[in-house]
């Protein structure tokens, strides 16, 4: 289970929103470039946003920084953020320049039991077959 420190996502007002986020996700990839393999499987992602300290109070929008930070992780926690299939994301405590803890669980898959009899045979009793 993969586990990232991420940049807080900037929120200025001086640039457009596909700006931040493009500026964003190459940030992430800048610090996230090394030995790491995306998962091939469904994901779950958990996440716990950590606003900066001090400074002016801004109330950040959870949804807002949800995109972002699963774009920045694409190619390098998973193939694609289709795969993320459950997501659960809270804010943490303010605290320095502020940080985004993320954490990757797989979802593994079990295979349902499958009775070693055919379903035609279920509730048939034996049958001597001569005729």
């Amino acid at each position: 289970m993969p586990e990232f420190r991420l940049p807080f996502p900037p929120v200025g007002t001086n640039h457009t929103k596909a700006f931040r986020q493009r500026n964003y996700i190459a940030t992430v990839r800048g610090i996230l470039c090394g030995p790491h393999r995306p998962a091939e499987c469904d994901v779950i992602l958990r996440a716990v946003f950590s606003p900066p300290a001090g400074g002016t109070f801004v109330r950040y929008d959870l949804d807002n920084l949800l995109k972002p930070t699963l774009d920045a992780l694409k190619g390098i926690a998973y193939i694609d953020d289709n795969q993320v299939r459950c997501l659960c994301a809270r804010f943490g405590h303010r605290a320095g320049q502020g940080s985004v803890f993320v954490r990757i669980d797989p979802i593994v898959r079990k295979k349902m039991y499958q009775p070693s009899t055919s379903i035609f045979q279920e509730g048939e009793e034996k049958h001597d077959e001569t005729l």
